[in-house]
């Protein structure tokens, strides 16, 4: 047996602080970029709830990889920063 916890309305998402509007769900779900609804009846759609969890977990991560790779930037831009003043120091020096 098979038990599948599902979203079935808007509310359920907005939880999860998703707060999109019906036309952009359909829109990131036609680009594949968000978990496409199941139909449940004629009149009824739901969401699978671990699909939604797996989403989310995914936009964790990636601002997570994305913030270690701007402090990685950041670091080398200041480590840059001190190697040229290190270097204007140095040729300040020479003629003096």
């Amino acid at each position: 047996e098979i038990a599948v916890k599902v979203l079935d309305d808007y509310d359920d998402l907005r939880k999860r602080g998703i707060n999109y509007s019906n036309p952009h769900l359909w829109r990131l779900e036609r680009d594949e970029k968000f978990p496409k609804r199941v139909k449940l009846s004629a009149g009824r759609i739901a969401w699978v709830a671990e699909e939604i969890d797996d989403w989310l977990a995914q936009k964790i991560a990636a601002r997570d990889a994305n913030a270690a790779r701007v402090d990685l930037v950041t670091r080398a831009r200041l480590l840059h920063s001190e190697h040229l003043r290190a270097v204007e120091n140095v040729q300040g020096e020479r003629f003096k």
